[in-house]
């Protein structure tokens, strides 16, 4: 596992600017997809998380999930999110809630 922290989902996590709101001493990787449902990013697991070996994961997934991308059920939406937490090696995940301040990780 290296020391670095991958940042996962859709263009809510792609469009942040990540260096100009969070202060690391490590390694920080934006894989979001601008537009992908859990559908979407359970296939993308592989090649945008797991292979950074990451120490810390956050993901925003889910809202492109009930819009005019795609319009699955809150059950799908579950199921999704399960493969995707289930995914072989992720480290654990954590939230984080948009505002106007800057954390250090």
């Amino acid at each position: 596992m290296s020391k670095c922290i991958v940042f996962f989902g859709d263009s809510i996590i792609e469009y942040f600017d990540l260096q100009t709101h969070l202060k690391s001493t490590c390694s920080m990787y934006n894989c979001g997809i601008a537009g992908a449902s859990t559908s979407i990013l359970k296939n993308y697991i592989d090649e945008a998380v797991l292979k950074y070996r990451p120490q810390q994961v956050f993901i925003m997934a889910g809202t492109n999930d009930l819009g005019n991308t795609e319009m699955a059920s809150p059950r799908d939406i579950a199921m999704n999110m399960k493969e995707i937490l289930r995914a072989e090696s992720l480290p654990g995940f954590y939230r984080i809630h948009a505002d106007n301040r800057n954390y250090s990780l």
